[in-house]
């Protein structure tokens, strides 16, 4: 009779034990308190123009359309723009240059993101600006609240 109750117990102890590991391991694996990044979550959408020549990635609720020299990117009601303007310049900072001296303005920030991409800032309003050959593409939005899709569209331009 006793070695049936010590059976008994060993085998509700290793029981315990099992289910008690797989738990940790539940645990540690699903990491339900860590954030993904919004961006993570949208950026499901590529984007390509043949008429512009450009590709990027977008939210995958983004209602996208084109005409002739513009792709508007609707997100939640509010736009993001890429315009493609002819430029004879050499360089994105050549054309911003040139633009503040047609404009008769001068951005209060001009950063060189990378090789190809110039971050501008004018007021609250931030623009950026990309030269691809004989055309300089500019990725705007009216919107404060799409500044994180704008940065992420304006950097996946290619």
């Amino acid at each position: 009779m006793k070695t049936i109750k010590n059976l008994i117990l060993f085998l509700i102890v290793s029981t315990l034990i099992i289910i008690g590991a797989a738990l940790l391991v539940l645990k540690n694996t699903s990491n339900p308190g860590i954030p993904t990044p919004k961006l993570l979550i949208n950026k499901e959408l590529q984007f390509s123009s043949e008429a512009l020549g450009i590709t990027f990635d977008a939210p995958k609720t983004a209602k996208i359309t084109e005409n002739v020299n513009t792709i508007n990117i609707e997100i939640n009601g509010e736009t993001i723009m890429i315009t493609r303007s002819a430029s004879y310049y050499d360089s994105a900072e050549e054309h911003v240059a040139y633009l503040e001296e047609l404009n008769n303005y001068t951005f209060d920030k001009i950063e060189k993101v990378n090789e190809n991409i110039l971050m501008t800032q004018l007021g609250d309003k931030t623009m950026y600006f990309q030269k691809k050959g004989d055309y300089i593409f500019s990725i705007s939005t009216e919107s404060t609240d799409l500044y994180d899709e704008l940065e992420s569209i304006a950097y996946s331009l290619k």
